[in-house]
């Protein structure tokens, strides 16, 4: 009786967890499936911008403070398309890649927010307000991306701006969740230096981890890309339907 009772409890958290997980790549999802309308070459271009957003964004969970100068300078100076034509993005693909890199960069923050935020309410044992914070946002961003990639006519610009917005307001949906739910518990908001540290501390491994992930997914796109168009686009569209039956695992593994 008390193992079906612990097994109920970790379901509890683990389903909800789920929905709020596959948040990130049901927005993936969404994109690639509205982009794919538009050509093989604009979904291809999306691709090879989308892995290095991921891959800036996964590693700044620990590198914030060291990456974020880096990356500002080399996007204040311009000096983002030898990344993506590193990456393998050709003539006809740099443009959609470019335009989907700029316009994703400012989505970066509130992203970083979220995982914060998310790990915050799973910590407090609450995993159905990431949930619905996340149905709504899912809801939102395709809703959105549809009416600035087709009516607006901004093209895959538009698939990355309506994200990036759709992020930003699910970042301040769960702060103020979180600041109301503190409040009458007089929380001290102050930064706490030797938390911080011990946080730093305990991720380092995971950051290892992350990084040693992305390289192989960086290796992978570099060799698809120079297969073709055809090919990178595919290979979006397959990734996409993969990380959202991968999140199932880290639904239990929370």
């Amino acid at each position: 009786q008390p193992e079906k009772s612990l097994n109920r409890r970790i379901l509890t958290l683990a389903v909800p967890a789920f929905g709020a997980l596959i948040a990130e790549p049901l927005f993936v999802l969404a994109d690639s499936a509205l982009v794919g309308q538009l050509g093989t070459e604009t979904l291809a271009g999306m691709s090879i911008a989308a892995t290095l957003i991921t891959t800036v964004v996964g590693l700044m969970n620990f590198l914030a403070y060291s990456v974020t100068p880096a990356v500002a300078r080399a996007f204040g100076s311009h000096r983002l398309d030898p990344a993506l034509r590193g990456m393998g993005a050709n003539d006809a693909t740099i443009g959609y890649a470019r335009d989907y890199l700029h316009h994703s960069l400012w989505g970066i923050p509130p992203m970083m927010m979220i995982l914060a935020l998310m790990g915050t309410l799973r910590g407090l044992q609450d995993t159905v307000t990431p949930l619905k914070v996340a149905g709504v946002g899912t809801v939102v961003n395709v809703a959105l991306n549809w009416v600035l990639i087709y009516p607006v006519g901004w093209g895959v610009a538009g698939s990355a701006t309506g994200t990036s917005l759709t992020q930003w307001g699910m970042a301040l949906a769960l702060g103020i969740f979180i600041h109301l739910k503190m409040r009458p518990q007089g929380v001290n908001w102050r930064p706490d230096i030797a938390g911080m540290r011990g946080v730093l501390s305990l991720g380092s491994w995971l950051m290892l981890r992350t990084l040693s992930m992305r390289l192989a997914l960086l290796s992978t796109v570099f060799v698809v890309a120079r297969l073709g168009d055809e090919q990178t686009a595919a290979y979006q569209l397959g990734m996409s339907v993969f990380n959202l039956l991968l999140f199932a695992l880290d639904s239990l593994a929370i």
